[in-house]
């Protein structure tokens, strides 16, 4: 079973199974079992990994490819909204890739989710 997870700094873990579209979240881990060091997505200042990021044009790892599923951390800049021409919010989405590169992207840029129904 091909399973990927994201721990957040409030301890909690989504393990996600892309190909039966299945999410469940569990509740003060406090570690990504995949990855064991502590994700600070959530923090109000931007960790330091965040420094050198490059801008990813189609929301995955301009090195490898990797979705942002896959990602080692994970930070998402909310202190600083950007209000679209439509007057929509969107923030920046710094991932770490397995592959070391640093990379973020727009938030209205992420692609539909394949975990939630369509037809709902």
């Amino acid at each position: 079973m091909n399973r990927e997870s994201l721990a957040f700094s409030d301890g909690s873990v989504n393990l996600l199974q892309p190909a039966s579209g299945l999410s469940l979240k569990f509740g003060k881990l406090g570690f990504n079992p995949l990855h064991p060091q502590v994700m600070e997505a959530f923090d109000p200042t931007p960790p330091p990994w965040t420094e050198q990021a490059k801008h990813a044009f189609s929301f995955c790892c301009p090195r490898c490819g990797a979705s942002s599923y896959q990602a080692q951390r994970v930070w998402i800049n909310r202190r600083a909204p950007v209000i679209s021409e439509d007057y929509r919010r969107k923030w920046q989405e710094f991932y770490e890739c397995d592959c070391g590169q640093v990379w973020w992207a727009w938030s209205s840029d992420r692609p539909p989710s394949d975990l939630i129904n369509s037809d709902q």
